[in-house]
């Protein structure tokens, strides 16, 4: 199979891929004009907003409800401990800078409340709470329903379930977050090294935590999922939010961060089990299939490119001559100066080196004892391998000066035909 063809297979197999994962997609897409994502914005349009939860913040606080889109030390730094104030995150995310995990500390200690709802915290906050309690680190799980409680006696959402949807409302599955610990500590609000409260779980897990920080108090919250417009639509979600503000002040003023949902470049690094690229694929039922026919039609074509192609077979280069061609060569030199007498002795000097290395005959005294040796070995008679050295002791060195063109073609001649009589028997 040719390199093009390979191109035009891959191509063929891609698009097939591609046709199923639009296919698969077109099945799942929603009716409406919204996809049940986690969007967590301020809107009411889209299922998994928290535009409800805002405007229930909103509703009871009045004119005492400030919303934060920009510098948080300057909104949170001008409240003093005579006032009564929450500050509520709410979100995916939540992304802080140094200086504001500071503010926000002091700001707990002048004897206010911080509610942290969210998936991800910054790494530097939990290691400052694990100063003030027992070290807690953020862990995840996958499942499409999870059983939601709280610590509260008299509570309303005993065996509440939650089930997330998406899409066409199909119950598919879903990352969640808990904070995980060894075991359960208990609270003494009037003990030094104050510690940490558990005031909720999810799947029996701790997903609601409260600490105690100075005079106040700081509340993580690790399913933002609980208090979006979904969650809201029925009694036992309302309910559930009901009682995780329950036990808060949120009597006063009312700070509403949406400013921390954004990115910061110079923001502490977030502490979540967040998803990995091919796990996030392979939750979704198109994106999972298309990726299985994706590897299947890379394996089959390195499959065939290997059964097909094979290694070039390189291409010996003919074995030529050499001598000869040096002979030419020379020869070609030679006859520009009309020197018979060199070409005739250049001749003999290859025929002795060719006895030497070809025949292993010692040629520094040639004799009747060496003439019967290269017959031997050569099986060329006796008499053609004499008349070469003859006619060479006779001719050519007998007078350098007269040696003409005749006497070097039959000097030539005599000793083309050794070359023959021995290629030929051998």
């Amino acid at each position: 199979m040719k390199k093009k063809d390979y191109t035009v297979l891959v191509i063929a197999i891609l698009a097939i891929a591609a046709i199923a994962t639009y296919t698969a997609y077109s099945a799942k897409k929603p009716k409406g004009n919204y996809a049940w994502i986690k969007t967590y914005d301020d809107g009411m349009v889209h299922p998994y907003d928290l535009g409800v939860m805002k405007a229930i913040l909103k509703n009871k606080a009045g004119y005492n409800f400030e919303l934060v889109e920009e510098k948080l030390t300057d909104k949170i730094g001008k409240y003093q401990p005579i006032d009564t104030c929450t500050y509520v995150f709410i979100g995916r995310y939540c992304y802080l800078r140094r200086d504001e995990i500071d503010a926000l500390l002091d700001f707990a200690e002048m004897g206010h409340e911080v509610v942290l709802i969210a998936e991800g915290l910054p790494d530097t906050l939990l290691q400052t709470l694990s100063y003030y309690a027992k070290p807690v680190t953020i862990q995840r799980f996958d499942e499409p329903v999870v059983d939601i409680e709280t610590y509260r006696e008299q509570s309303k959402v005993k065996n509440h379930q939650f089930k997330f949807r998406s899409f066409d409302q199909a119950t598919i599955e879903t990352d969640w977050y808990f904070l995980d610990e060894e075991q359960q500590l208990d609270y003494y609000f009037g003990q030094t090294g104050n510690r940490y409260i558990r005031a909720g779980k999810i799947n029996g897990k701790l997903n609601y935590a409260k600490f105690k920080v100075g005079n106040g108090f700081i509340y993580i919250h690790t399913s933002p999922l609980l208090f979006t417009n979904y969650a809201l639509k029925n009694d036992s979600g309302y309910h559930y939010v009901d009682e995780v503000f329950s036990g808060m002040q949120m009597g006063g003023h009312i700070v509403y961060d949406v400013y921390s949902r954004n990115y910061k470049e110079d923001a502490e690094r977030i502490q979540r089990k967040s998803d990995s690229p091919l796990s996030y694929i392979l939750k979704q039922p198109a994106l999972k299939w298309a990726w299985y026919l994706f590897l299947g039609a890379v394996l089959m074509f390195f499959l065939f490119k290997a059964k097909r192609k094979q290694r070039l077979i390189p291409v010996l280069e003919q074995k030529r001559n050499t001598s000869v061609r040096f002979i030419e060569t020379l020869s070609g030199l030679f006859y520009h100066d009309a020197n018979h007498q060199q070409m005739a002795e250049t001749r003999m000097s290859l025929f002795l080196f060719f006895l030497r290395s070809k025949l292993n005959i010692s040629t520094h005294e040639i004799n009747p004892d060496t003439i019967r040796l290269v017959s031997v070995k050569s099986k060329v008679p006796e008499s053609d391998i004499q008349r070469i050295f003859d006619y060479y002791y006779q001719v050519i060195q007998k007078d350098r000066e007269s040696v003409r063109s005749e006497n070097l073609m039959e000097f030539y001649n005599r000793i083309d035909t050794f070359y023959q009589l021995y290629n030929k028997k051998k």
